[in-house]
């Protein structure tokens, strides 16, 4: 008979009074199946979890190295991590310029979860890095139309610079500055996108908003010089590119953009936007 056959509380009292020794016995065993924890984690599971709380505390800190190695550790020993953990892999290689690794990381992430716009971001923004500009466009688009940030727009205005669609880079840079009208990078790739496809007036008119902002660096002269240079200003470039570069600097510099303003404007958005490696200015004589 089990004790809700009994019929009441107080049979079931008077059953656990007269069994003293039964429930000896059913406490002996209760106690012997609290002290069983039952199946063991998996060590992969454990050794994740270790790894995955160091590479926030990592990334928390600044230690950027350290936690892109304890996020490949977590994810190597349990690949089916959140997506999340994935993501942020992802941004912190793109962070570090492994623009291989970080798509390889946001493939995977995309595989799993193709709806999430930050894993088509993510790859949109690598492939720009690896200079796929056509299907980094394609990409970026699919997520920036639900979740939009100023990095993806940066990419995006890259991508479509590199395939010579200067008016779609414009307005996809005016449309990233409307969300965001703080971001100061969106606004300097909206000048370089305006001066690329002609617009040597607004293009101005925009790094110098950029370049008279507070808090304004050197890059943010230079771009203005650039543009400059790029609209055959030559003397004006080389009063701005003054502030910041020595008399052979800005030479060099008013040389490249001699030789910038000579090439056809998919030719010109190449050059920029892929420079060579030994891409240091020297000047010609």
């Amino acid at each position: 008979m089990t004790l809700e056959s009994t019929g009441s509380k107080h049979s079931i009292r008077k059953v656990k009074v007269n069994c003293t020794q039964l429930g000896v016995v059913l406490c002996v065993l209760i106690l012997t199946a609290c002290a069983n924890p039952g199946p063991a984690t998996p060590a992969g599971d454990a050794k994740a979890t270790i790894a995955l709380d160091l590479a926030h505390r990592q990334r928390a800190a600044g230690h950027i190295p350290q936690a892109i190695a304890q996020y490949r550790s977590a994810l190597q020993q349990d690949p089916n991590l959140p997506v999340d953990v994935s993501l942020d892999l992802g941004d912190l290689l793109l962070d570090t310029n492994a623009d291989a690794e970080a798509a390889d990381v946001f493939r995977k992430a995309y595989a799993r979860s193709p709806d999430d716009p930050r894993t088509s971001t993510g790859l949109g923004i690598a492939l720009v890095g690896l200079d796929q500009p056509l299907p980094a466009a394609l990409l970026l688009r699919k997520g920036l139309a639900s979740a939009p940030t100023p990095r993806g727009f940066r990419a995006l205005g890259i991508a479509e610079d590199l395939l010579g669609r200067f008016n779609d880079a414009v307005a996809d840079c005016q449309k990233g500055l409307a969300l965001f009208p703080s971001d100061s990078g969106l606004r300097e790739d909206l000048g370089i996108s305006q001066a690329l496809g002609g617009n040597f007036r607004s293009a101005i008119a925009t790094m110098r908003v950029a370049a008279a902002a507070p808090g304004a660096t050197a890059r943010d002269r230079l771009n203005l010089a650039l543009v400059l240079g790029l609209a055959g200003k030559v003397t004006e470039s080389k009063q701005v590119s003054s502030a910041d570069l020595d008399g052979h600097a800005a030479h060099a510099n008013a040389v490249y953009y001699k030789r910038l303003r000579a090439l056809p404007p998919i030719l010109r958005a190449e050059a920029l936007l892929r420079p060579p490696a030994d891409a240091a200015l020297q000047p010609t004589h």
